[in-house]
């Protein structure tokens, strides 16, 4: 028996509601601040994460001593419709981040078509086969909103007879999939169910559903990243490409997201409605599109009112105009003919006139309209389903016909004829100011301008484009900003600056011409500066010649021999302060120099890091301790030798410029092996997200050099490892003799 009052495990029926699916959007917001909230709490969520992470670490370490078939499969999504497209996507950034992990993405009733009949069914036009797969002992994650969707609940049945390591996305714990993953044999705490926590929700079109499962899912990927980078077997096994400083920024946009739905959907923290400039804009562009939408019951509105009216009245206008002038006898019969006329194109009449007053294009084809929705694969499906469901009750006179495509991929060969109907684009825009989304930025700047430059009776498609990039395309009609909560890059940051100064506005649309127009500030910036160099230089000429000494000294300025440093900045010298001219040219030093600077900053704390004693040198044991750690266990000769190599002077310990000639010179690049973390991965453990001010200053913004202070610790531990800690230098870590996590952090 389950009780049913008072169970958190068994969350209560929604409220009725007038509107589901405006209420499912109101919902956004706080369902997917629950889920970011859950997992910091360590709710049930973090105790299946642990068990996946265990599970996944014992499937990894098979596939490390050659135990498993070449076409076995480590990680297996499955699922139907709109959650087997969000685990499509989940699955792709999966393999993204690990090539080597074998990653499949299928969905449940090509499972069951394959291997859940006595006669398989094939599978035309898809790479999957009986026998092309092998599924003993594999990680399977069943995506399901519902949880009782006859495809995954099946499959979750099936893959019992191949898998023992099952795992399941759902809406709430007490789903009819739940239950299944309940009734296998597992060890007390070993939770196999993933849940939303957005419990039942009538409304077919999803919105909720989709947006709640894929930050579950971007959850349990950084749970998987957070695993595997911790173990290096791990890590050389999956061929790990993502990096610390990568998770921690995928874990601060995850915590952003929730704010940023607010601002999106107009709901205050509390719920309440609280409309913003972006749900505005939002709401009169849908507002816009509907009017396209409603023009054929308008227009077939206002020609029932004619008909009824004229037919009534007797009165035609343009035969009771004829009567009334004295037209009589056979012409009058050319005044019949006109209104015949009339009644027959009276639809098309009346929609020009509301084309005419609403200021919509008048030229578009008459008739059913497409709205075509272009983005990436997962996020194209879902907006075409919902957008679809939200039409299935409508009237055939006042539908659309709705169909979605990649615009990096086939959007312009699928979609482009429809412009002869006047169709209606949407596309979602990448901000190609980031350097890893410009080409991807590109792609979708070129279908969408493409697909608006083709015509037809002089016109072309309404195309709008959403994106976090404020600057629209000139091809396009509209475009909606959405807000972003990144730090800006460093070039952006001072653009934005210099443009607020002088009140003007940023062209920069990429992260090319971003680059471009910055480094155009900086060359006008050092063209002024030697022009206003040469009139103090003229100045100290007159000054001196009259006994007077130098401008800087008449001006109140230190000089560059004083300060130490040369004041140089892209302003007038002469009405800046030492500190700000210092600071302001650090801004525009190069990017070799900054990058080699960058280098030495996080060397200095990870051999802060390794130095536990504190004395300012490396002796031969803190030494083989941190190498063994990042590198593997070496034999002690070979330890002693690295080290003897290293030690230039003899001294029998490494001071830091040895350190740093060691580590440039050893070609398996120890500092980037140091700077990995390999620790245990418990429940309690999560990704830190990243609070670095610019996403170029990463590491100095300040000095984050580790103070001296904490580190009076006898360290008797058999593996130090050392962790970059993104705002407080670095910590060691170790694992203590009897299981026991100790951190010893500095600074």
């Amino acid at each position: 028996m389950i009780r049913l009052e008072g169970n958190p495990f068994v969350p209560r029926l929604p409220r009725s509601a007038r509107d589901e699916v405006a209420r499912d959007l109101s919902d956004l917001p706080a369902v997917c601040a629950a889920i970011r909230d859950d997992w910091k709490a360590g709710g049930t969520n973090r105790l299946t994460a642990l068990h996946l992470s265990r599970t996944l670490r014992r499937r990894l370490a098979r596939r490390a001593e050659g135990r498993l078939p070449a076409n076995s499969v480590d990680f297996l999504v499955t699922g139907c419709e709109a959650s087997l497209w969000v685990g499509e996507q989940f699955a792709a950034d999966l393999q993204t981040c690990f090539p080597r992990l074998v990653v499949r993405a299928v969905s449940a009733n090509k499972v069951l078509g394959l291997w859940g009949q006595d006669f398989s069914i094939p599978q035309t036009g898809h790479p999957v086969a009986e026998g092309a797969w092998d599924l003993r002992d594999t990680v399977a994650l069943v995506v399901s909103h519902s949880g009782g969707t006859f495809g995954s609940l099946a499959v979750t049945s099936l893959l019992q007879g191949m898998t023992p390591n099952i795992f399941a996305v759902t809406s709430e714990w007490d789903s009819q999939v739940g239950k299944q993953l309940r009734g296998l044999d597992a060890a007390m705490f070993e939770s196999r169910v993933f849940v939303t926590g957005a419990g039942l929700r009538p409304a077919e079109p999803c919105s909720l559903s989709v947006a709640a499962t894929h930050v579950l899912l971007t959850q349990i990927l950084e749970h998987v990243a957070l695993v595997i980078t911790r173990s290096r077997e791990a890590r050389q096994v999956t061929a790990c490409t993502i990096t610390d400083g990568a998770l921690g920024e995928l874990c601060r946009n995850a915590e952003t997201t929730p704010e940023a739905l607010r601002q999106i959907c107009g709901v205050a923290k509390d719920g309440r409605p609280a409309a913003t400039s972006v749900s505005r804009t939002l709401v009169l562009q849908g507002e816009a599109w509907a009017d396209h939408v409603l023009e054929a019951p308008r227009a077939w509105l206002l020609s029932a009112f004619y008909i009824v009216g004229t037919v009534t009245a007797g009165w035609v206008p343009i035969t009771s105009l004829a009567i009334a002038v004295g037209v009589d006898g056979p012409r009058l019969h050319v005044a019949l003919f006109f209104d015949a006329l009339i009644f027959v194109f009276l639809a098309e009449i009346m929609t020009a006139l509301i084309r005419l007053c609403q200021g919509r294009t008048l030229m578009h084809r008459m008739g059913g309209r497409s709205i075509v929705i272009g983005d990436v694969p997962w996020v194209a499906q879902c907006a075409e389903a919902f957008l679809s469901k939200c039409f299935a009750c409508s009237y055939a006179f006042a539908s659309v016909a709705v169909y979605s495509a990649n615009p990096g991929d086939h959007l312009v060969h699928r979609m482009t004829h429809r412009v002869v109907r006047g169709a209606l684009l949407a596309c979602g825009r990448p901000d190609g100011r980031i350097p890893s989304l410009t080409s991807a930025e590109n792609a979708v700047c070129l279908s969408t301008n493409q697909a608006s430059s083709i015509q037809s009776l002089g016109v072309t498609c309404e195309s709008l484009t959403i994106g976090h990039n404020p600057h629209k395309l000139p091809l396009t009609k509209h475009h909606i900003t959405l807000p972003t909560h990144r730090p800006k890059y460093l070039a952006e940051q001072f653009l934005d600056e210099h443009h607020e100064k002088h009140d003007t506005e940023m062209d920069s649309s990429s992260a090319s011409s971003m680059l471009g127009e910055f480094m155009s500030m900086k060359r006008r910036s050092s063209l002024d500066l030697q022009g206003q160099q040469r009139d103090i230089d003229a100045i100290n000429e007159s000054l001196s010649a009259r006994g007077l000494g130098s401008a800087r000294s008449v001006l109140g300025l230190k000089t560059e021999a004083d300060s130490g440093h040369p004041l140089v900045a892209p302003v007038d010298v002469r009405y800046v302060r030492p500190d700000i001219a210092i600071a302001v040219e650090a801004c525009f030093k190069t990017g070799e120099k900054f990058e080699r600077e960058q280098r030495e900053k996080r060397l200095r704390g990870i051999f802060n890091a390794v130095d536990v004693d504190c004395n300012g040198s490396l002796s031969f044991d803190e030494f083989s301790k941190a190498y063994r750690a990042a590198e593997g266990d070496l034999s002690a000769p070979a330890l002693r030798k690295l080290f003897d190599e290293a030690d230039a002077d003899g001294g029998g310990e490494l001071d830091f410029d040895e350190f740093a000639r060691f580590v440039d010179a050893n070609p398996s690049d120890v500092l980037a092996s140091l700077g990995t973390v390999t620790a245990d991965v418990g429940a309690s453990t999560v990704v830190e997200p990243s609070d670095e001010a610019s996403l170029s200053l990463r590491g100095c913004a300040a000095d984050r050099s580790p103070r001296r202070r904490g580190c009076d610790v006898d360290i008797t531990w058999r593996r130090v490892v050392v962790t970059p800690r993104l705002r407080h230098g670095y910590s060691v870590e170790s694992r203590g003799r009897r299981g026991c996590d100790v951190d010893v952090r500095t600074g």
